[in-house]
Order: C-alpha cells, then sequence, then structure tokens
C-alpha cells in the first residue's frame, strides 16, 4: 500500500505539468485528508506512511489568513498518529513564501513571472489564480516534522524551481534627514500607529515606511542615524498611499524626506531550474 501510495502522489504531484491526474485524487476537500485510510493502516501505529499531493485552484475554497500573514494550517491527528499541512489556492510565489514575505521583497528568477506572482495589470485576480493558484496537501507520520523544510523541498520539486535567501539591489524607499533638527524626538507617552491618520507616536522611526499588510510597499531603508523613538503627525492616509509626494510634502514639517533608490538588501530568490 505504501509503495502505491507514494507512486500515485508523484503522478498527481506532477498535474500542473501535464500529467494527467489519477480520478480519485481530483476532489480537494477542506478538513478532510485526500486519502481516506484503510482499518489496516489506521491501526498501524508506527507506520512511516506519507504523500504529498498538489492539485489545480479549487473552486469555493478560500485561502488561508493567519496572524503574520501566514497562509497554510497544521493539522494533527492524535488518535492515527498523522501531521497534515495544507494550503489552498495559492500562487506559486505564495505557497514557498508561506505569506510572509512581500513580492517587493522577493526575486523572480524565471521565464514567466506571471505564472508565479499575481499583478493587478492581468485583470481580475480570481480569474488568474482559477488559472495560477495551486492547492497542497501534505501527510507524514506525527512526530516528524521539525520545520517547513519537508513542505519547501517537495513545492520546489514539483516545480522545478529552488529557492534561497541572498543579498540583491532592488528598488527600496530610503528615508534621509534634510537638516540635523530632530524635531521627530518622541516626548514619552502610550504607542500610537494610526496609518489611516498618518499619527504615529512613540513609535520606531521605521513605521513610517508604511503599513507592513500593503503587499506593495517597497522595503524601507532608514538612513537618518536615528535610533529613537518619534513622534509625528503626517495628516495624511499613509495606508492608502498610491505614490511618494504626499509623503514627501508631509515630511518636509519634520526635516525628513524620501526617495526611491536602489539598496542592497536580504531578499526571497526562486530560481527555475534547467
Amino acid at each position: 500500500m505504501m509503495m502505491i501510495i507514494l507512486t500515485a502522489t508523484g503522478m498527481y504531484a506532477q498535474d500542473a505539468i501535464g500529467i494527467k491526474p489519477l480520478k480519485g485524487q481530483s476532489y480537494f476537500e477542506d478538513e478532510s485528508p485526500v486519502f481516506q485510510l484503510d482499518e489496516a493502516l489506521t491501526s498501524n501505529k508506527s507506520s512511516w506512511l506519507r504523500y504529498d499531493v498538489l492539485s489545480g485552484y479549487r473552486e469555493g475554497l478560500a485561502p488561508i489568513k493567519r496572524e503574520f500573514g501566514v497562509n497554510f494550517k497544521a493539522l494533527v491527528d492524535t488518535v492515527n498518529g498523522l501531521h497534515f499541512v495544507k494550503m489552498y489556492n495559492l500562487s506559486i510565489e505564495d505557497m514557498l513564501t508561506h505569506g510572509l514575505r512581500k513580492p517587493t521583497y522577493v526575486v523572480l528568477e524565471v521565464k514567466d513571472p506571471s505564472k508565479y506572482r499575481y499583478d493587478p495589470k492581468y485583470g481580475s485576480e480570481i480569474e488568474w489564480l482559477r488559472k495560477h493558484g495551486y492547492c497542497y496537501e501534505l501527510m507524514i507520520p506525527k512526530g516528524t516534522m521539525k520545520s517547513m523544510k519537508i513542505v519547501d523541498e517537495n513545492i520546489e520539486r514539483i516545480f522545478g524551481v529552488k529557492c534561497s535567501t541572498q543579498k540583491r539591489k532592488v528598488p527600496a524607499l530610503v528615508l534621509f534627514r534634510t537638516s540635523t533638527a530632530e524635531k521627530f524626538k518622541a516626548s514619552g507617552g502610550k504607542m500610537l500607529q494610526d496609518d489611516e491618520k498618518g499619527i504615529y507616536r512613540n513609535v520606531s522611526i521605521g513605521t513610517i515606511g508604511g503599513p507592513w499588510y500593503r503587499k506593495d510597499i517597497l522595503p524601507f531603508i532608514n538612513e537618518t542615524g536615528y535610533k529613537g523613538l518619534i513622534d509625528v503627525d503626517l495628516g495624511i492616509n499613509v495606508a492608502s498611499l498610491a505614490g511618494l509626494p504626499a509623503l514627501k510634502e508631509a515630511l518636509k514639517r519634520y526635516d525628513l524626506d524620501i526617495k526611491e533608490e536602489p539598496r542592497e538588501i536580504e531578499v526571497f530568490v526562486i530560481t527555475e531550474l534547467k
């Protein structure tokens, strides 16, 4: 049984690159394992049964959204001693980054980036995901998973890519001073961050680089040399900013300015294997 499942998994995992899926694996249901384990397998508590399965986009299955942008979930079956990891309707980039890295911190060394990452210029995100979104499930014995490394390696193998963390020069937002004054220095008190009103009290200077939940915000580099906390009232909606002009104007009163320039930072690189 183990050999049969591993072989079937290998065939199905390659469905995205042109191999016809097995009929019994074409239905991916939330909260339910892809395979139904029979009595012989569930009674064998020391079994090393495992599989990983990839399917295309599944209608009506919402992507997982958890703290800090995490887009997968882990389920532990304590009765049968199994550990599951599941991802739903994600791009290849999101599957590999687990939702923890913004696109502006990810470098795609691939032939066709449009297959890896959604861009508003492609039109409807749902329509794009129907063509380029995937679901993934991994099952391994409980206690054998120490990190997401096994998931990463499996997904890399399926899509024929290799991921690494490297120092690269990429577009960034660089904050700098226009005088030696510290008009932004915090006076103490309760911490406050209101991106919609542009009010920041007793927070780090990096906070004014834009709300971190915005995927399109460029990497923020603080080159002011100031390492303390700040109090600033920008009087603009930083959360909805579409460009730099309004932010540059608001920063003037604190003798601060911001510019877009390349800087070398640590990024996540996805490289297609030849």
